[in-house]
């Protein structure tokens, strides 16, 4: 989680200075590994409580922490795929504006 705050950050930052491609690179990565590792353990506990007969409905509020965890990782993952587009766009000197 820290990471992938830590990736946005790096890409917030990227909006209003000059950040190195190479950070943006490893910041990208990060994001998007963590991202990865979060989706997968949500889906695997969402598994195990429907695998115990527990709910997994969003009103249940573990269910719904891992459904809302499970969404967040994966808008991380996006994000961090989209800043690795934007630093192979600068890398090879393309214009991103807003």
């Amino acid at each position: 989680m820290i990471v992938q705050v830590g990736g946005l950050g790096v890409a917030a930052a990227a909006f209003f200075t000059t950040v190195a491609a190479p950070v943006m690179a490893a910041s990208a990565v990060g994001a998007a590994v963590t991202g990865v590792y979060g989706a997968g353990r949500n889906v695997a506990a969402l598994v195990d409580r429907g695998q115990h007969q527990q709910s997994i409905n969003v009103t249940d509020a573990e269910a719904r922490n891992c459904w809302l965890s499970l969404g967040g990782n994966v808008l991380g993952v996006a994000s961090g795929q989209a800043l690795r587009f934007l630093t192979k766009a600068t890398q090879s000197g393309q214009v991103v504006s807003k």
